[in-house]
């Protein structure tokens, strides 16, 4: 009976796995594998001997502890120079899960509306703190809403086209299974972007005086921020070809396929498509694809905006 039994198995996994491939399930946020040890070498302190008046060297002893690993917290301590041990508690921005689904939807003549739908998955171990989007569009507005930050990222690391930046609000955080909704207008079609979240509190108290520099390098900054890709306006696309926005298209397939935007089976098909040279047809599947969820809101909003670039008929 042994090998039976087996066969049942074998075959209710293979049923299950093909059931599952049947749909779209979007990826969460990638997190980086950045890790944080303590320095194996560091350069000595210096300090005023009080007796002497002498310079003397000291070990600072700079090291790293991890005491909440899914909430993302870790201890920064070291020697200070007057011989007390310092702590910062540093929030790796990084300890949550986050699912973004966006759309984009004429809202008047001219006018994209785009929604940016965030989950904050019951894996996570802190709150979200910030969501950021990449655009590149000279019109670009986001969408204010009562009691939220919203602003422009400057940092170096945001460099390429426009960032926004949306806050959560303070009085009432976005815990784990929570959700929100933040939104742009823009006149300009939409692209493949980036964008990144960050959980937990952004600052963190100081000890009095400067860290060891090696502790200070060990800090991430925006590179522990999860990311990943969504749509946003991307003006990039108006000067490419018909021609130029198929290649453009057939790239991006793996890519949707990857996010979970897009059934393998689909993208076999789009591709397909594609090369056939007849996204008018594709665009008009894309609505029965989405409601039959092979595919998700952006694929068709990317699809559609291909379309309306399109030479009239």
């Amino acid at each position: 009976m042994r090998p039976i039994v087996w066969t049942l198995c074998s075959l209710s996994v293979i049923v299950a796995t093909a059931a599952t491939q049947s749909t779209v399930r979007r990826v969460p946020l990638q997190r980086a594998a950045l890790a944080m040890v303590s320095p194996s070498t560091y350069r000595m302190g210096e300090r005023l001997n009080p007796k002497t008046g002498q310079v003397q060297t000291y070990d600072p002893k700079p090291r790293v502890v991890t005491v909440d690993a899914p909430r993302g917290l870790v201890l920064l301590t070291w020697i200070g120079v007057d011989g007390k041990t310092k702590t910062i508690t540093y929030q790796r921005p990084d300890a949550i899960d986050v699912v973004v689904r966006a759309d984009a939807l004429h809202v008047d003549s001219g006018t994209l509306h785009y929604t940016y739908d965030l989950e904050i998955l019951r894996s996570s171990g802190e709150y979200l703190s910030s969501f950021v989007v990449q655009a590149f569009a000279k019109d670009l507005e986001p969408v204010r809403q009562t009691a939220l930050y919203v602003g422009r990222m400057n940092a170096r690391e945001f460099s390429d086209g426009q960032w926004t930046y949306f806050g959560a609000p303070e009085s009432s955080p976005l815990n784990p299974g929570r959700r929100i909704r933040y939104q742009l207008r823009s006149s300009v079609g939409p692209g493949l972007v980036s964008c990144r979240v960050a959980g937990g509190p952004l600052a963190h108290e100081g000890a009095g005086e400067e860290m060891p520099a090696e502790l200070s390098a060990l800090l991430p900054g925006y590179k522990a921020w999860p990311q990943g890709y969504t749509i946003g306006p991307d003006d990039r696309l108006a000067s490419l070809s018909p021609a130029q926005r198929a290649l453009k298209l057939l790239e991006w397939l793996p890519e949707f396929e990857r996010l979970g935007w897009m059934t393998a089976e689909r993208r076999r098909h789009y591709n397909a498509g594609v090369r056939g040279g007849d996204l008018r047809a594709l665009a008009t599947e894309a609505e029965a694809d989405l409601r039959a969820e092979r595919i998700t809101t952006e694929v068709r909003a990317i699809l559609q905006g291909f379309v309306a670039a399109l030479p009239k008929r």
